[in-house]
């Protein structure tokens, strides 16, 4: 789509075109148009790719990493006393508060993450914590030594497209005939 960027001027024309006036300012095939179509509706709605709603990214490249933070408050009363069967008062364990594991991303030369009760951490797209403690996503590379628990993401070309199936073996419709084709041609040279 990088060809047809001088055939747009403006954001405004961009997201008020319609295929039709797509078509007028040159862009000739209808897949192309559509194509278009497609990612802007996508990017109206907030669909963006592998690490496009990322925050923090510096010349192309954001980090990620895995924290652990608290779950909830801790209780009001972690050492309240209570009475026992004999009368007696006894205290209770203290209650270590439950914690959960999330992805955030991080400026690229960050080493630390401080957590504040205030912010509410966003959910990535496409970005997971497997296995207890690792990122799992599209396009990232494990920063060494962390064993799986921060990451990088860089910008590439092909990053956002969406990807067009391939055909096998001719496709859905044909794949009988040419796989019985394929056969016969093997027969001949065995």
């Amino acid at each position: 789509m990088s060809k047809h960027s001088s055939k747009i001027t403006s954001w405004e024309q961009l997201f008020a075109s319609t295929s039709d006036q797509l078509r007028s300012l040159g862009i000739e095939n209808s897949r192309q148009r559509r194509y278009l179509i497609r990612k802007r509706e996508k990017f109206r709605n907030g669909l963006h790719g592998p690490g496009g709603d990322l925050e923090h990214v510096v010349d192309g490249v954001a980090q990620l990493r895995v924290v652990e933070i608290p779950a909830s408050a801790p209780a009001a009363n972690a050492n309240a006393t209570k009475d026992g069967k004999d009368g007696k008062s006894e205290t209770s364990a203290p209650i270590v508060p439950k914690t959960k594991k999330v992805v955030v991303n991080l400026t690229p030369d960050a080493t630390e993450y401080t957590h504040q009760v205030s912010k509410v951490l966003k959910k990535y797209a496409h970005m997971k914590v497997q296995r207890g403690n690792k990122i799992m996503g599209p396009f990232l590379q494990p920063m060494k030594g962390t064993h799986g628990t921060a990451a990088t993401i860089t910008v590439q070309e092909g990053m956002w497209e969406d990807k067009r199936g391939h055909k096998v073996d001719g496709g859905e419709r044909r794949q009988k005939e040419v796989r019985a084709k394929l056969r016969l041609e093997e027969r001949r040279k065995a």
